[in-house]
C-alpha cells in the first residue's frame, strides 16, 4: 500500500458487541467472566474499556506542564558531613535540597547558618524532631521555600503511638506553624504523609481516604487558633508512596487531585488556588532483599507512574536501601532514573499524559467514588483520630495486607526474584527490631501499623512452590 493510501485509510467502527463475539470465539468460551479481575480496592477490571466507561470526562490536573522537581534525599548521621553534601548539591544546581534529618545522630547540631540556598527549595520531613528543626529554621535569616513539615497523626503509627489529643499539644503545634509562617511565609509546614499507611499494606482507596481525613483534621484544628481554611490549605503538602501497580498508582494521584478539589470547594476555597502540592517516593513495601537489582526496575516503574500521575517532588529510593547498604553507586542510579524519565523519555514535555485513556479515566473515577465513600465513613465515626485510636482503620488495612501477602505466598501474584526465579536466601531472614522511642508521655498506645514488605514471608522461606 502506498503512503498516500495509508494516510487516507479509514477503519470501520467496531462496537462492543462485535468485539465481544470475536473474543468469545477466540477463547472458545460462552462468557468473558474469566477475563474480569478484581483489585485490592474492590474495583472490577474489565478486559476492554470504551468512552462509555468514563463517568468523569473532565478529570484533569491543574498544572500546565509536567515539570516535577527531583528531590533525592541526602542522608548522613554527621551534621558537618551533611553540610558539605548540601553545598555540593547547591553547587551542582540540583533542584531541591531534600534531607533525611531524622538520621542525624546529634539533632542539636543542626544549623543552616552559612548555607546559601540561592532560592533552591528545601524538602525536610521529620517524624520526631519537628520542634527542634522548626526552631532552627525560624532562626535562619533568609526566606526559605519548599517544605519543612511534620505529620502529627501518622508519624509514629508504625510504633503503635498516637499523640494524646490534649489542647496543649495541639496549641504548641499550631503555635510552631504560626511562627514558621511569620518567618518563612512561602514554606509549607503541614504534612499529610500517607506513606505509613501504604507501607503497612493499605490499598489506594485507604490511602486516599486517610489523606483527606487527616487534612480535614488539621484544617479544623487550625481553625481553633484563628486560621481560616484557606490559609491552612496553603500550608499543606501531601506525601505519597508509589507502589508497583502502575495504572492504579497513576489513577491514585489523579483521583486525589479531583477529591481535593471537592474538599477545597466545600471550604469555599478556589480549586485553582487550593491546588495541592504533592511529594512522592518510590515504595519500600514492594522492594526485595534477596534480589536487590530487581529493585531498580521496580523503582523505575514506580517513578514513571508518579510522574505520569503528576507529582511535584519525587524521591527514588536506592535499590539496596532495604539492607541499609545504600552507597554512591546506588544513589546515582536512583538519581539517574529520574533524569532518564525527563531527558530521554521527555515526560516533562507532555501535559497530563494519562488524560483520555479510557482505562485510566475509568480507574480514576472508581477510586474517586470509593475513596470518598470511605472518607465519609471515617468522618461519620469521628474522623481519622477516632478510627486510629479504636483500631478499626488498622484492622481494615491489615485485612488488605493479608490478601496481598497471601497472593505472593501462594504465587497468585508473581515477584521476580522472590516467588519466581527465586534467589538463594542463604539462611532465614528476620525482621530488624525497631528502636524503642523515648518520651512517650504525650502519646497514647494504639494498635500499630507496622512497616512491612511484600517479600518478607518468601525471604524467610515461607513461600509455596518456591
Amino acid at each position: 500500500m502506498s503512503s498516500n493510501k495509508m494516510k487516507n485509510a479509514v477503519f470501520p467502527e467496531v462496537d462492543y458487541h462485535a468485539w465481544e463475539q470475536a473474543a468469545l470465539k477466540t477463547l472458545k468460551r460462552q462468557s468473558l467472566e474469566a477475563l474480569y479481575k478484581e483489585t485490592y480496592e474492590g474495583i472490577k477490571l474489565s478486559p476492554i474499556y470504551t468512552k462509555l466507561d468514563n463517568k468523569h470526562s473532565n478529570i484533569r490536573r491543574f498544572s500546565i506542564n509536567n515539570s516535577w522537581k527531583i528531590a533525592q534525599k541526602i542522608s548522613n548521621p554527621d551534621w558537618e558531613d551533611l553540610v558539605q553534601q548540601i553545598k555540593m548539591v547547591i553547587a551542582g544546581e540540583l533542584e531541591t535540597i531534600s534531607l533525611d534529618i531524622d538520621k542525624l545522630d546529634e539533632i542539636y547540631k543542626l544549623d543552616f547558618t552559612g548555607i546559601v540556598f540561592n532560592n533552591t527549595p528545601i524538602l525536610l520531613f521529620t517524624k520526631k524532631n519537628f520542634p527542634t528543626v522548626a526552631k532552627k529554621v525560624i532562626q535562619f535569616g533568609a526566606d526559605l521555600t519548599g517544605a519543612v513539615a511534620f505529620d502529627l497523626i501518622s508519624s509514629r503509627l508504625d510504633e503503635g503511638y498516637l499523640f494524646k489529643r490534649k489542647r496543649q499539644i495541639l496549641r504548641d503545634w499550631g503555635t510552631t506553624i504560626s511562627k514558621l509562617d511569620r518567618k518563612h511565609p512561602r514554606l509549607k509546614t503541614i504534612l499529610i504523609d500517607s506513606a505509613p499507611y501504604h507501607n503497612s499494606g493499605a490499598n489506594a482507596v485507604q490511602e486516599l481516604a486517610a489523606s483527606l481525613a487527616e487534612a480535614i483534621f488539621y484544617i479544623e484544628e487550625m481553625r481553633k487558633i484563628g486560621w481560616e481554611p484557606y490559609k491552612t490549605i496553603q500550608k499543606m503538602i501531601f506525601h505519597f508512596s508509589i507502589g508497583s501497580n502502575f495504572f492504579m498508582e497513576v489513577a491514585k494521584l489523579r483521583a486525589f487531585r479531583s477529591l481535593w478539589r471537592t474538599v477545597s470547594s466545600a471550604y469555599k476555597v478556589d480549586p485553582e488556588e487550593g491546588n495541592p502540592l504533592i511529594s512522592a517516593e518510590t515504595s519500600a513495601f514492594t522492594k526485595s532483599l534477596l534480589d536487590p537489582h530487581m529493585n531498580i526496575l521496580r523503582s523505575g516503574n514506580e517513578a514513571f507512574a508518579a510522574v505520569i500521575g503528576g507529582v511535584d517532588f519525587l524521591h527514588v529510593t536506592p535499590f539496596n536501601s532495604i539492607s541499609n547498604l545504600a552507597d554512591e553507586f546506588s544513589m546515582r542510579i536512583a538519581r539517574n532514573t529520574q533524569l532518564i524519565l525527563r531527558e530521554e523519555a521527555y515526560l516533562n514535555k507532555v501535559i497530563d499524559p494519562a488524560g483520555g485513556s479510557f482505562y485510566i479515566e475509568s480507574l480514576t473515577s472508581n477510586l474517586i467514588e470509593k475513596a470518598w465513600e470511605l472518607f465519609q465513613d471515617i468522618d461519620e465515626k469521628g474522623g481519622i483520630y477516632s478510627v486510629l485510636q479504636n483500631g478499626s482503620f488498622q484492622r481494615m488495612i491489615k485485612e488488605t495486607l493479608l490478601k496481598k501477602t497471601e497472593d505472593i505466598r501462594n504465587r497468585k501474584k508473581l515477584m521476580i526474584g522472590v516467588n519466581i526465579f527465586k534467589q538463594d536466601p542463604n539462611g532465614k531472614y528476620s525482621r530488624k527490631s525497631k528502636p524503642i522511642s523515648e518520651n512517650n508521655i504525650d502519646f497514647v498506645k494504639i494498635e500499630p501499623l507496622e512497616r512491612v514488605r511484600l517479600a518478607e514471608k518468601c525471604e524467610s522461606g515461607d513461600c509455596n512452590g518456591s
